[in-house]
Protein backbone atom coordinates (compact mmCIF):
# COMPACT_ATOMS: atom_id res chain seq x y z
CA UNK A 1 0.00 0.00 0.00
CA UNK A 2 1.16 3.66 -1.03
CA UNK A 3 0.69 6.45 1.79
CA UNK A 4 -0.79 9.63 0.42
CA UNK A 5 -1.76 12.74 1.62
CA UNK A 6 -4.72 15.04 1.57
CA UNK A 7 -3.55 18.67 0.24
CA UNK A 8 -4.01 20.28 3.74
CA UNK A 9 -7.40 18.21 4.58
CA UNK A 10 -7.95 16.25 8.26
CA UNK A 11 -10.70 13.39 7.14
CA UNK A 12 -11.58 9.67 8.40
CA UNK A 13 -8.59 7.32 9.31
CA UNK A 14 -9.77 4.65 6.66
CA UNK A 15 -8.52 7.12 4.02
CA UNK A 16 -5.15 7.32 5.50
CA UNK A 17 -3.59 4.80 3.35
CA UNK A 18 -4.69 4.09 -0.36
CA UNK A 19 -4.17 2.79 -3.62
CA UNK A 20 -2.80 3.39 -6.42
CA UNK A 21 -5.70 4.64 -8.06
CA UNK A 22 -6.86 6.80 -5.11
CA UNK A 23 -3.70 8.70 -4.97
CA UNK A 24 -3.71 9.33 -8.32
CA UNK A 25 -7.37 11.46 -8.48
CA UNK A 26 -5.86 12.68 -4.93
CA UNK A 27 -2.35 14.18 -6.69
CA UNK A 28 -4.87 15.50 -9.68
CA UNK A 29 -6.83 17.38 -6.68
CA UNK A 30 -7.29 21.18 -8.58
CA UNK A 31 -8.55 24.63 -7.07
CA UNK A 32 -12.02 25.18 -8.97
CA UNK A 33 -11.34 28.88 -10.85
CA UNK A 34 -12.07 31.75 -9.08
CA UNK A 35 -14.68 33.41 -12.16
CA UNK A 36 -15.74 36.94 -11.77
CA UNK A 37 -19.52 38.08 -11.17
CA UNK A 38 -21.12 41.52 -12.34
CA UNK A 39 -24.55 43.04 -12.26
CA UNK A 40 -25.00 45.65 -14.65
CA UNK A 41 -28.37 47.70 -14.73
CA UNK A 42 -29.86 48.31 -17.99
CA UNK A 43 -30.57 51.93 -17.68
CA UNK A 44 -34.13 53.86 -18.26
CA UNK A 45 -32.44 56.00 -20.75
CA UNK A 46 -34.85 54.67 -23.94
CA UNK A 47 -34.34 55.59 -27.42
CA UNK A 48 -37.99 56.42 -27.41
CA UNK A 49 -40.02 59.96 -27.32
CA UNK A 50 -42.90 58.69 -25.97
CA UNK A 51 -43.65 57.33 -22.18
CA UNK A 52 -42.09 53.52 -21.93
CA UNK A 53 -44.42 51.69 -19.83
CA UNK A 54 -42.02 48.34 -19.37
CA UNK A 55 -38.93 47.16 -20.34
CA UNK A 56 -39.32 43.27 -20.70
CA UNK A 57 -36.07 41.32 -21.57
CA UNK A 58 -36.80 38.31 -23.56
CA UNK A 59 -33.27 36.37 -24.69
CA UNK A 60 -30.06 36.73 -23.89
CA UNK A 61 -26.89 35.62 -25.93
CA UNK A 62 -23.62 33.69 -24.77
CA UNK A 63 -21.69 36.99 -24.70
CA UNK A 64 -24.25 39.23 -22.69
CA UNK A 65 -26.52 40.84 -25.50
CA UNK A 66 -30.27 41.36 -24.42
CA UNK A 67 -33.09 41.21 -26.63
CA UNK A 68 -36.03 42.77 -25.39
CA UNK A 69 -38.94 45.18 -25.70
CA UNK A 70 -40.13 47.85 -24.77
CA UNK A 71 -43.92 48.82 -24.47
CA UNK A 72 -44.60 52.92 -24.93
CA UNK A 73 -47.66 54.59 -24.33
CA UNK A 74 -49.26 57.51 -27.05
CA UNK A 75 -49.18 55.82 -29.07
CA UNK A 76 -49.06 52.19 -27.49
CA UNK A 77 -46.90 49.82 -29.34
CA UNK A 78 -44.27 47.10 -28.39
CA UNK A 79 -40.76 47.77 -29.61
CA UNK A 80 -37.94 45.47 -30.19
CA UNK A 81 -34.60 46.42 -29.05
CA UNK A 82 -31.30 44.49 -28.29
CA UNK A 83 -28.61 45.78 -25.40
CA UNK A 84 -25.15 45.46 -24.79
CA UNK A 85 -23.27 46.82 -22.05
CA UNK A 86 -21.30 49.38 -24.02
CA UNK A 87 -24.29 50.69 -26.89
CA UNK A 88 -27.34 50.29 -24.30
CA UNK A 89 -30.63 49.91 -25.89
CA UNK A 90 -30.69 49.68 -30.05
CA UNK A 91 -34.03 49.43 -31.64
CA UNK A 92 -34.85 46.93 -34.45
CA UNK A 93 -35.91 48.38 -37.49
CA UNK A 94 -38.90 47.60 -38.86
CA UNK A 95 -40.35 48.42 -42.32
CA UNK A 96 -42.41 51.34 -42.08
CA UNK A 97 -44.33 53.80 -40.20
CA UNK A 98 -47.22 51.87 -39.84
CA UNK A 99 -45.61 49.18 -37.87
CA UNK A 100 -47.32 48.82 -34.01
CA UNK A 101 -45.34 46.00 -33.03
CA UNK A 102 -41.27 44.73 -33.55
CA UNK A 103 -40.07 41.90 -31.68
CA UNK A 104 -37.15 40.06 -31.70
CA UNK A 105 -37.44 36.27 -29.41
CA UNK A 106 -34.89 34.47 -30.14
CA UNK A 107 -31.47 34.40 -31.57
CA UNK A 108 -28.78 31.96 -33.36
CA UNK A 109 -25.54 31.56 -31.66
CA UNK A 110 -23.70 34.48 -33.68
CA UNK A 111 -26.38 36.48 -32.69
CA UNK A 112 -26.51 37.68 -36.16
CA UNK A 113 -29.79 36.15 -37.07
CA UNK A 114 -33.13 37.08 -34.90
CA UNK A 115 -36.20 36.08 -35.16
CA UNK A 116 -39.49 37.57 -33.92
CA UNK A 117 -42.42 39.52 -35.66
CA UNK A 118 -43.52 42.35 -36.96
CA UNK A 119 -46.93 44.16 -36.75
CA UNK A 120 -48.56 46.43 -39.09
CA UNK A 121 -51.46 45.16 -41.46
CA UNK A 122 -50.43 41.90 -40.85
CA UNK A 123 -48.51 40.07 -38.05
CA UNK A 124 -45.51 39.46 -40.36
CA UNK A 125 -42.90 36.37 -39.11
CA UNK A 126 -39.49 38.04 -39.33
CA UNK A 127 -35.40 37.40 -39.27
CA UNK A 128 -33.26 39.81 -39.30
CA UNK A 129 -30.07 38.94 -41.02
CA UNK A 130 -27.06 41.87 -39.59
CA UNK A 131 -29.99 43.86 -38.06
CA UNK A 132 -31.74 44.32 -41.43
CA UNK A 133 -35.44 42.90 -41.34
CA UNK A 134 -36.44 39.97 -44.09
CA UNK A 135 -39.95 38.44 -44.64
CA UNK A 136 -39.73 35.07 -43.69
CA UNK A 137 -42.87 34.01 -45.42
CA UNK A 138 -45.37 35.58 -47.64
CA UNK A 139 -48.77 35.85 -46.15
CA UNK A 140 -52.11 35.64 -47.78
CA UNK A 141 -55.23 37.98 -46.58
CA UNK A 142 -56.21 36.54 -43.04
CA UNK A 143 -53.22 34.77 -42.51
CA UNK A 144 -50.70 35.77 -39.73
CA UNK A 145 -47.54 34.20 -38.39
CA UNK A 146 -44.84 34.80 -35.27
CA UNK A 147 -41.23 33.02 -35.45
CA UNK A 148 -40.45 32.10 -32.13
CA UNK A 149 -37.23 30.18 -32.09
CA UNK A 150 -34.11 29.80 -34.41
CA UNK A 151 -30.91 26.52 -33.61
CA UNK A 152 -28.04 28.14 -32.83
CA UNK A 153 -26.97 26.77 -36.07
CA UNK A 154 -29.37 29.40 -37.86
CA UNK A 155 -30.77 26.47 -40.03
CA UNK A 156 -34.17 26.00 -38.28
CA UNK A 157 -36.96 28.17 -37.76
CA UNK A 158 -40.15 27.56 -35.91
CA UNK A 159 -43.49 29.41 -35.16
CA UNK A 160 -46.80 29.83 -34.81
CA UNK A 161 -48.77 30.10 -37.84
CA UNK A 162 -52.45 31.81 -37.68
CA UNK A 163 -55.49 31.34 -40.14
CA UNK A 164 -58.75 33.55 -39.05
CA UNK A 165 -61.54 31.33 -38.13
CA UNK A 166 -59.58 28.23 -39.72
CA UNK A 167 -57.17 27.59 -36.67
CA UNK A 168 -53.48 27.90 -35.90
CA UNK A 169 -50.39 25.48 -36.14
CA UNK A 170 -46.54 25.37 -35.12
CA UNK A 171 -44.71 25.34 -38.67
CA UNK A 172 -40.64 24.78 -39.19
CA UNK A 173 -38.52 26.42 -41.89
CA UNK A 174 -35.63 25.00 -42.56
CA UNK A 175 -32.79 26.56 -44.61
CA UNK A 176 -35.28 29.71 -45.03
CA UNK A 177 -37.33 28.24 -47.85
CA UNK A 178 -38.21 24.23 -46.72
CA UNK A 179 -41.63 25.05 -45.03
CA UNK A 180 -43.89 22.53 -43.50
CA UNK A 181 -46.71 22.40 -40.67
CA UNK A 182 -46.63 20.02 -37.29
CA UNK A 183 -49.36 18.74 -37.05
CA UNK A 184 -51.73 18.70 -34.42
CA UNK A 185 -52.84 16.74 -31.62
CA UNK A 186 -55.00 13.19 -32.93
CA UNK A 187 -58.59 13.57 -31.64
CA UNK A 188 -58.79 17.24 -31.10
CA UNK A 189 -59.82 20.37 -33.24
CA UNK A 190 -58.88 23.68 -33.92
CA UNK A 191 -55.16 23.33 -36.16
CA UNK A 192 -54.81 24.07 -39.47
CA UNK A 193 -53.93 20.87 -41.37
CA UNK A 194 -56.30 18.52 -38.07
CA UNK A 195 -56.03 17.69 -34.80
CA UNK A 196 -55.75 19.76 -31.65
CA UNK A 197 -54.31 23.00 -31.34
CA UNK A 198 -50.23 22.81 -29.69
CA UNK A 199 -47.69 25.21 -29.13
CA UNK A 200 -43.45 25.04 -28.57
CA UNK A 201 -41.56 26.53 -25.84
CA UNK A 202 -38.69 24.99 -27.27
CA UNK A 203 -36.76 23.12 -29.34
CA UNK A 204 -33.33 21.58 -29.13
CA UNK A 205 -30.33 22.40 -31.10
CA UNK A 206 -30.86 19.74 -33.91
CA UNK A 207 -34.33 20.60 -34.23
CA UNK A 208 -35.64 17.09 -34.25
CA UNK A 209 -37.48 17.06 -30.82
CA UNK A 210 -39.41 20.04 -29.31
CA UNK A 211 -40.98 21.13 -26.10
CA UNK A 212 -44.55 23.01 -25.53
CA UNK A 213 -47.85 22.32 -24.39
CA UNK A 214 -51.30 20.96 -26.46
CA UNK A 215 -54.98 21.59 -25.67
CA UNK A 216 -57.03 17.83 -25.68
CA UNK A 217 -60.46 16.71 -24.10
CA UNK A 218 -58.31 16.73 -20.60
CA UNK A 219 -56.79 19.95 -20.17
CA UNK A 220 -54.14 21.94 -21.60
CA UNK A 221 -51.21 19.28 -21.11
CA UNK A 222 -47.15 19.34 -21.15
CA UNK A 223 -46.17 17.92 -24.61
CA UNK A 224 -43.41 17.12 -26.79
CA UNK A 225 -42.98 16.99 -30.70
CA UNK A 226 -40.58 14.72 -32.65
CA UNK A 227 -39.61 15.36 -36.11
CA UNK A 228 -41.96 13.62 -38.59
CA UNK A 229 -44.61 15.79 -36.92
CA UNK A 230 -45.13 13.05 -33.51
CA UNK A 231 -46.75 14.79 -30.85
CA UNK A 232 -46.39 12.99 -26.94
CA UNK A 233 -49.36 14.55 -24.36
CA UNK A 234 -47.67 14.06 -20.76
CA UNK A 235 -50.91 14.95 -18.57
CA UNK A 236 -49.36 17.56 -15.63
CA UNK A 237 -47.61 17.22 -12.27
CA UNK A 238 -50.74 16.14 -10.56
CA UNK A 239 -51.91 13.54 -13.13
CA UNK A 240 -55.34 13.85 -12.22
CA UNK A 241 -57.55 15.80 -15.12
CA UNK A 242 -58.54 18.58 -15.68
CA UNK A 243 -54.79 19.26 -16.59
CA UNK A 244 -52.59 22.48 -16.53
CA UNK A 245 -49.09 22.65 -17.74
CA UNK A 246 -46.70 23.93 -20.59
CA UNK A 247 -42.80 23.73 -20.94
CA UNK A 248 -41.37 26.64 -21.95
CA UNK A 249 -37.78 25.80 -22.44
CA UNK A 250 -35.55 22.54 -23.30
CA UNK A 251 -31.56 21.48 -23.00
CA UNK A 252 -29.40 21.60 -26.52
CA UNK A 253 -29.94 17.53 -26.68
CA UNK A 254 -33.55 17.67 -25.94
CA UNK A 255 -33.35 15.40 -22.92
CA UNK A 256 -34.42 17.95 -20.07
CA UNK A 257 -37.54 20.79 -20.21
CA UNK A 258 -38.86 22.98 -18.23
CA UNK A 259 -41.64 24.99 -17.16
CA UNK A 260 -44.95 25.52 -14.54
CA UNK A 261 -47.82 22.97 -13.67
CA UNK A 262 -50.69 23.03 -11.52
CA UNK A 263 -50.24 20.37 -8.76
CA UNK A 264 -53.40 18.47 -7.03
CA UNK A 265 -54.16 21.27 -4.99
CA UNK A 266 -54.26 23.65 -8.01
CA UNK A 267 -51.56 25.46 -6.82
CA UNK A 268 -48.91 26.61 -9.52
CA UNK A 269 -45.31 25.37 -9.27
CA UNK A 270 -42.07 25.45 -11.30
CA UNK A 271 -41.38 22.09 -12.96
CA UNK A 272 -38.04 19.86 -14.52
CA UNK A 273 -38.99 17.08 -16.46
CA UNK A 274 -36.68 14.30 -17.69
CA UNK A 275 -37.80 10.76 -19.53
CA UNK A 276 -36.32 9.08 -16.14
CA UNK A 277 -37.44 11.20 -13.28
CA UNK A 278 -40.46 12.23 -15.54
CA UNK A 279 -42.20 15.59 -13.89
CA UNK A 280 -39.90 17.52 -11.19
CA UNK A 281 -41.32 19.65 -8.46
CA UNK A 282 -39.54 22.58 -7.86
CA UNK A 283 -41.56 24.19 -5.67
CA UNK A 284 -44.39 26.40 -6.03
CA UNK A 285 -43.92 29.55 -8.19
CA UNK A 286 -44.65 31.31 -11.44
CA UNK A 287 -43.45 28.57 -13.56
CA UNK A 288 -39.48 28.37 -15.05
CA UNK A 289 -39.13 30.48 -17.76
CA UNK A 290 -35.39 29.86 -19.36
CA UNK A 291 -33.37 27.23 -18.77
CA UNK A 292 -29.06 26.59 -19.86
CA UNK A 293 -28.09 24.51 -23.16
CA UNK A 294 -27.00 21.85 -20.41
CA UNK A 295 -30.21 21.50 -18.83
CA UNK A 296 -28.48 22.58 -15.24
CA UNK A 297 -29.65 26.14 -14.88
CA UNK A 298 -33.06 27.24 -13.96
CA UNK A 299 -34.89 30.22 -13.41
CA UNK A 300 -37.11 31.80 -11.97
CA UNK A 301 -38.66 30.71 -8.52
CA UNK A 302 -40.11 34.42 -8.25
CA UNK A 303 -40.96 34.11 -4.31
CA UNK A 304 -41.05 36.02 -1.48
CA UNK A 305 -37.00 36.32 -2.20
CA UNK A 306 -37.46 37.84 -5.81
CA UNK A 307 -35.43 36.04 -8.21
CA UNK A 308 -33.55 32.69 -8.10
CA UNK A 309 -31.43 30.47 -10.28
CA UNK A 310 -31.55 26.20 -9.33
CA UNK A 311 -28.94 23.88 -10.20
CA UNK A 312 -29.17 20.34 -9.37
CA UNK A 313 -26.56 20.67 -6.96
CA UNK A 314 -27.65 23.49 -4.87
CA UNK A 315 -31.29 23.66 -5.83
CA UNK A 316 -33.00 27.03 -5.32
CA UNK A 317 -30.49 30.23 -4.16
CA UNK A 318 -31.89 33.64 -4.37
CA UNK A 319 -29.83 35.42 -7.15
CA UNK A 320 -29.12 38.50 -5.11
CA UNK A 321 -27.49 35.58 -2.36
CA UNK A 322 -25.86 34.62 -5.21
CA UNK A 323 -24.40 37.96 -6.12
CA UNK A 324 -23.74 39.39 -2.90
CA UNK A 325 -22.79 36.42 -0.92
CA UNK A 326 -21.14 33.96 -2.52
CA UNK A 327 -19.09 36.75 -4.56
CA UNK A 328 -19.29 40.30 -3.43
CA UNK A 329 -21.21 42.04 -5.32
CA UNK A 330 -22.95 44.18 -4.09
CA UNK A 331 -26.84 45.21 -4.98
CA UNK A 332 -28.57 48.49 -4.62
CA UNK A 333 -31.86 47.52 -5.26
CA UNK A 334 -34.71 47.28 -3.19
CA UNK A 335 -35.47 44.38 -5.40
CA UNK A 336 -34.46 41.37 -7.76
CA UNK A 337 -38.17 40.59 -8.93
CA UNK A 338 -37.54 38.05 -11.85
CA UNK A 339 -35.30 36.30 -14.12
CA UNK A 340 -36.89 35.81 -17.63
CA UNK A 341 -33.89 34.57 -19.39
CA UNK A 342 -30.96 32.84 -19.66
CA UNK A 343 -27.82 32.18 -21.86
CA UNK A 344 -27.29 29.33 -23.79
CA UNK A 345 -23.88 28.49 -21.69
CA UNK A 346 -25.75 29.76 -18.33
CA UNK A 347 -23.49 32.72 -17.33
CA UNK A 348 -25.53 35.66 -18.49
CA UNK A 349 -28.95 36.41 -16.53
CA UNK A 350 -31.64 39.16 -17.56
CA UNK A 351 -34.87 40.08 -15.74
CA UNK A 352 -36.38 42.77 -13.62
CA UNK A 353 -36.09 44.23 -10.76
CA UNK A 354 -37.38 47.59 -8.62
CA UNK A 355 -33.79 49.85 -8.38
CA UNK A 356 -32.66 52.22 -5.93
CA UNK A 357 -35.60 54.66 -6.51
CA UNK A 358 -37.94 51.93 -6.85
CA UNK A 359 -38.78 52.15 -10.37
CA UNK A 360 -38.99 49.01 -12.50
CA UNK A 361 -35.70 48.44 -14.17
CA UNK A 362 -34.05 45.77 -16.49
CA UNK A 363 -30.52 44.07 -15.70
CA UNK A 364 -28.39 42.03 -17.19
CA UNK A 365 -26.27 39.56 -14.50
CA UNK A 366 -22.91 37.82 -14.83
CA UNK A 367 -22.23 34.66 -13.18
CA UNK A 368 -19.70 32.28 -12.96
CA UNK A 369 -20.34 28.96 -15.11
CA UNK A 370 -21.35 26.24 -12.88
CA UNK A 371 -18.74 23.68 -12.16
CA UNK A 372 -20.75 20.36 -12.43
CA UNK A 373 -17.73 18.55 -11.15
CA UNK A 374 -17.41 20.49 -8.04
CA UNK A 375 -20.31 17.84 -6.09
CA UNK A 376 -19.40 18.69 -2.60
CA UNK A 377 -19.24 22.41 -3.80
CA UNK A 378 -15.93 23.24 -1.85
CA UNK A 379 -14.57 24.97 -4.77
CA UNK A 380 -12.42 21.97 -5.25
CA UNK A 381 -11.85 19.02 -7.14
CA UNK A 382 -10.92 15.99 -5.71
CA UNK A 383 -11.22 12.47 -4.66
CA UNK A 384 -14.27 13.92 -2.17
CA UNK A 385 -16.55 14.82 -5.50
CA UNK A 386 -16.05 11.22 -6.39
CA UNK A 387 -17.44 9.89 -3.24
CA UNK A 388 -20.05 13.03 -3.09
CA UNK A 389 -21.12 11.72 -6.72
CA UNK A 390 -21.34 8.14 -5.31
CA UNK A 391 -23.65 8.98 -2.32
CA UNK A 392 -25.95 11.03 -4.93
CA UNK A 393 -26.30 8.07 -7.84
CA UNK A 394 -26.94 5.45 -4.90
CA UNK A 395 -29.79 8.18 -3.69
CA UNK A 396 -30.61 7.94 -7.71
CA UNK A 397 -30.82 11.78 -7.35
CA UNK A 398 -31.61 14.72 -10.02
CA UNK A 399 -27.83 15.83 -9.61
CA UNK A 400 -26.35 12.01 -10.48
CA UNK A 401 -27.89 11.93 -13.83
CA UNK A 402 -25.09 13.44 -15.52
CA UNK A 403 -26.06 13.20 -18.82
CA UNK A 404 -29.44 14.11 -19.20
CA UNK A 405 -29.89 10.83 -20.53
CA UNK A 406 -33.14 9.83 -18.35
CA UNK A 407 -31.45 6.61 -17.40
CA UNK A 408 -29.23 5.78 -14.29
CA UNK A 409 -26.45 3.56 -15.67
CA UNK A 410 -22.42 3.27 -16.17
CA UNK A 411 -22.16 6.55 -18.36
CA UNK A 412 -23.43 8.83 -15.78
CA UNK A 413 -20.06 8.11 -14.17
CA UNK A 414 -18.42 8.21 -17.35
CA UNK A 415 -20.12 11.30 -17.43
CA UNK A 416 -18.93 13.08 -14.42
CA UNK A 417 -15.24 11.69 -14.64
CA UNK A 418 -15.03 13.46 -18.26
CA UNK A 419 -16.38 16.69 -16.80
CA UNK A 420 -13.84 15.74 -13.97
CA UNK A 421 -11.34 15.78 -16.26
CA UNK A 422 -12.49 19.19 -17.81
CA UNK A 423 -11.82 20.66 -14.65
CA UNK A 424 -13.95 24.13 -13.21
CA UNK A 425 -14.08 26.57 -16.28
Amino acid sequence: MNHCSFKGRTRSSRFERCGWGLCVLLMLSTTASAQQAAFYPMGRQYPVSEPVSFDYPLHVTNNGTVLGLLATTNPARDLGYTWTLNGGHELLQGFGANDIAIVAYDADATGNYLVGQVVNTMNNPVIWIDRKPHNLIELMPNHHAIATNITPDGTTIIGTYMILQSGNEMFMLNDLKQFAFLGGIPGGTGSITGGGPASLGGISNDGLIGFGAAQTALGQEGAIWRRGNTWETLADLSGVPPYFASFSDSSADGRVACGRSLDASNAMHNIRWTRFHGWQDLGQGAGIQAMSDDGFILGDKQDAYGAAIWNPRDGWVSLREILEVQHGVFVNWLNLGSVLAISDNGEYIAGLGSNESNELEAFLAKLPAFCYADCNADKELDIWDYLCFIDEYNKQSIYANCDNDGRMNIFDFICFGNKFAEGCP
